[in-house]
């Protein structure tokens, strides 16, 4: 889904209408017509109820119990493929392939593990554990995220590329803060901002989902696109399958 392709995004609406208009219009009519509706003026609560609806539902999200989805992609004028596992409580395991070779790197809730593309499996240090323990988490942010540790404020009504959106500040558990844009019409995200560190540096991101379809219940995005420190990366989602059982080992870090 972070490529961060979270849990599931579904909940489309249809609407049909028939207007018919008299042959002369006016220019200034013919404009307010081509003119989004600003978004509702609605509560936090609110905003975040019909989220998690679009998305196929509360309760449907909170009883996945695995996750997995492959991707195809470019990245910095490179292509990859990535095949991503997840089941509770948080474990994850990302098989990967590009120019260099095959890859993988996981975490089994305890250790977490990288193999290099020719290199053997090497256990990875505290802060990149610390970071793997974080994605292993699959839930969308809004989903319970005050019993999560996860605050979150609705900072005003926005656009992104032209579609009026709701915009919401989410701080994680650590501190980290990132920007949340939910389309105002179907409450499912447009885009994710956050600011990442390199090198001491500090870069803002952003990543844009679209391309939502149906899978299983759920709302998913199937093309997502990465733009940060000169990097940019766009991905297709190629499958997804949920509560899919796992053997509990391919999370483990390979024997040498």
């Amino acid at each position: 889904m972070k490529m961060n392709l979270r849990m599931s995004w579904l909940g489309t609406g249809l609407f049909a209408g028939l207007v018919v208009f008299a042959p002369q219009v006016s220019a200034d009519r013919a404009k307010a017509a081509e003119v989004k509706a600003a978004p509702a003026e609605l509560s936090l609560d609110a905003i975040v109820a019909k989220h998690l609806a679009a998305l196929g539902g509360a309760d449907v999200l909170r009883a996945t119990k695995t996750l997995s989805y492959t991707v195809s992609g470019e990245k910095a004028g490179k292509k990859f493929t990535k095949t991503v596992h997840y089941a509770r409580p948080g474990k994850m395991r990302v098989d990967y392939e590009t120019e260099e070779g095959k890859g993988a790197k996981g975490f089994d809730g305890k250790v977490a593990w990288a193999k290099k593309p020719g290199e053997v499996a090497m256990a990875m240090s505290a802060d990149d554990t610390a970071s793997m323990k974080l994605h292993a988490d699959f839930d969308e942010p809004l989903l319970d995220y005050g019993k999560r540790g996860i605050g979150v404020k609705l900072i005003s009504t926005s656009e992104v590329a032209g579609t009026p959106a709701y915009e919401l500040e989410l701080t994680l558990p650590k501190g980290d803060t990132e920007r949340l844009f939910l389309d105002a019409a179907t409450f499912l995200p447009l885009q994710k901002t956050w600011t990442m560190k390199k090198d001491g540096k500090a870069t803002q991101v952003a990543t844009r989902f679209g391309d939502y379809k149906k899978v299983q219940g759920r709302a998913i995005n199937h093309s997502t696109e990465f733009r940060g420190d000169g990097v940019t990366a766009k991905s297709v989602v190629t499958q997804v399958v949920f509560d899919k059982p796992f053997d509990a080992s391919i999370f483990a870090m390979p024997k040498q």
